[in-house]
């Protein structure tokens, strides 16, 4: 699978996987769940940020899941309001502890979940220092729970154009 999502820019660890939900063409008032219209053929594009969409409901549910595990398996986590935290306005805080964020990125059905530190600590040198270590050491324990949870795809390289390229990941 060639395509690319742009994964939170300070990233410890970056899950992938894939994306799926029905579309709706309001043209011809079909479903389908390849993007495709089934009946006049015509691409109907993913816009999971963007409310209203015919699927943002379903995006809605799939972030939630992603904090609600989250916080489950790493009771330090609490839930966030979909926070922006990258120039890209691609990436959203959905679980965040005191030194550590899960944020969220989709590109046309490929999702990067990624485990960071946090993006707004506080300015006083000596605490962001000692949560910047914590945070670090507390990253690496979780990181292969939190990969075997959330990835379903590996990324196998970039070609020079941005493209990347994926493959399942054998279970």
């Amino acid at each position: 699978m060639g395509r690319s999502v742009i994964p939170h820019p300070q990233a410890t660890v970056t899950a992938y996987l894939e994306f799926s939900s029905e579309h709706y063409c309001p043209e011809c008032e079909q479903w389908s769940e390849e993007g495709k219209c089934p009946e006049c053929g015509d691409e109907i594009y993913s816009c999971s940020f963007v409310f209203g969409c015919d699927h943002a409901e379903d995006w809605r549910e799939f972030v939630q899941w992603v904090s609600d595990t989250a916080c489950e398996f790493w009771p330090s986590m609490h839930d966030v309001d979909a926070r922006t935290v990258s120039w890209s306005s691609e990436n959203y805080v959905c679980a965040e502890n005191r030194h550590s964020e899960i944020s969220i990125s989709e590109y046309c059905g490929l999702v990067a979940i990624s485990l960071a530190p946090r993006s707004d600590l506080s300015d006083h040198y000596w605490e962001e220092f000692q949560s910047e270590t914590l945070g670090a050491r507390w990253r690496s324990q979780i990181s292969e729970r939190f990969l075997s949870t959330f990835g379903t795809l590996q990324k196998t390289a970039t070609a020079s154009n941005g493209e990347s390229f994926y493959e399942r990941i054998a279970s």
